[in-house]
């Protein structure tokens, strides 16, 4: 418990020295060494933390989280063959795993091994037949690989086991828009609104489709109703501000929402709205100040806090700010994958690597699709000098055509990596 405190309290070196302890003391325990190994791992020490796995499977060779574990460590040194031969063999024993499918489908993706992805979830999808989930990422190394009918099969195959299961909703809309079929997307999505009145991921979903087809009023009352309802739902946020903003008239949106601000004073889902306005059109101070007065009026509004952690960290210049109001963030919402990257950045700009690449790893399954939080996640692993994370980060940032900052910067170093 010592050395677990130690290691919780981001003591490295001290929680080290407790687990050598008790591995000394338990030379037979294979827990004892699988828990100096993650001490090792988490202190970036991988020939230590290999050999003490080593010691943990030559004591239980059906410990999992060993497995797993050394499996991690082998394709971060860039050996996928032997992590999916270990990986096979686990779930050859047990196939009711889903982190050894998942890290699994890793390693053959390394290889560009596309089909091998693609099997290892069909594989997971039979050993839990009533998740979505496997469909879903099947659909998803599809579309990645430019296979778009058979990504669409999957998806099919995922929203049929599961309704209601919005990420698979989410890329079939997209699909949809894609390919203009705006009927079809709204129909699926107006069906689970009925279904699930009260989630806003499927309410933004008919918003993003009335914007696909130009109608702008149409989205702006539905964004602004979810705002109003679900005041923490960042999506909703953006998607309005990028609406005022291609209509080119900021300044007019801005009024329009002080107008409504006047008739509902201190309405923090207005105030948010009209600072990231400001944002949008380079005024840092102005929005800076409304994001801190939003916070005079609820200390805890986590949307203001992540916002403002950003603009101290990416254009005020002011890093301990920064971090003051990013640890207050994922405080509040420990399990937000915004607020995870927000911190995450943070510390990584700090030098804290080890940290930020927890956070980040945290946050990047979740926003899959958003190129910065894989560029983020690329660069805390690129700076550990874990080549295979990095890469298979960085090839996601740049996955698409969607700018970002540091996207020249993701493809100089995916080009060192692969050279």
């Amino acid at each position: 418990n010592k050395a677990r405190l130690k290691s919780a309290q981001n003591e490295p070196a001290k929680a080290i020295e407790e687990f050598e302890k008790l591995a000394t003391l338990y030379p037979q325990t294979p827990q004892a060494h699988f828990e100096l190994a993650s001490a090792y791992r988490r202190n970036n020490d991988r020939a230590k933390a290999e050999s003490s796995l080593t010691r943990t499977l030559n004591l239980d060779p059906n410990h999992i989280d060993a497995t797993i574990l050394l499996a991690q460590i082998t394709m971060e040194r860039g050996d996928s063959s032997s992590a999916i031969s270990m990986l096979r063999a686990l779930l050859k024993k047990n196939d009711q795993i889903p982190k050894a499918y998942l890290l699994l489908a890793d390693a053959c993706n390394m290889r560009g091994a596309n089909d091998d992805v693609v099997a290892v979830f069909h594989q997971m999808a039979a050993a839990f037949p009533r998740s979505p989930e496997p469909g879903f990422l099947a659909g998803l190394a599809l579309q990645q690989a430019g296979k778009f009918a058979q990504a669409r099969k999957e998806y099919e195959s995922s929203i049929a086991r599961d309704p209601h299961y919005v990420r698979t909703l989410e890329k079939l809309v997209a699909m949809d828009i894609q390919e203009k079929q705006y009927a079809s997307a709204s129909q699926r999505v107006q069906k689970e609104i009925a279904a699930n009145p009260s989630v806003p991921e499927t309410q933004y979903l008919f918003a993003q489709i009335q914007m696909a087809q130009g109608a702008n009023a149409q989205a702006e009352g539905l964004l602004s109703k979810i705002i109003d309802t679900y005041p923490n739902y960042r999506p909703a946020y953006m998607a309005l501000s990028q609406l005022f903003i291609s209509q080119n008239k900021p300044q007019l949106a801005i009024e329009k929402l002080q107008n409504i601000l006047a008739r509902r004073t201190n309405d923090l889902s207005v105030l948010m709205q009209i600072a990231m306005v400001h944002e949008s059109m380079s005024h840092t101070n102005e929005a800076r100040d409304i994001y801190e007065n939003i916070l005079i009026i609820d200390p805890g509004f986590t949307p203001a806090l992540n916002n403002l952690a950003y603009l101290y960290s990416e254009k005020l210049n002011q890093p301990e700010k920064a971090l003051t109001f990013a640890i207050k963030a994922r405080e509040l919402l420990p399990a937000d994958p915004y607020t995870q990257d927000t911190l995450g950045w943070i510390l990584f700009k700090k030098g804290d690597y080890v940290q930020a690449a927890a956070l980040l790893d945290e946050s990047a399954p979740k926003l899959i699709n958003e190129p910065e939080v894989q560029y983020h996640t690329g660069m805390a692993h690129y700076m550990m000098g874990n080549e295979a994370p990095a890469t298979v980060a960085f090839e996601r940032a740049l996955n698409g055509n969607h700018d970002f900052p540091g996207r020249e910067d993701a493809r100089r170093r995916i080009t060192m990596l692969t050279f």
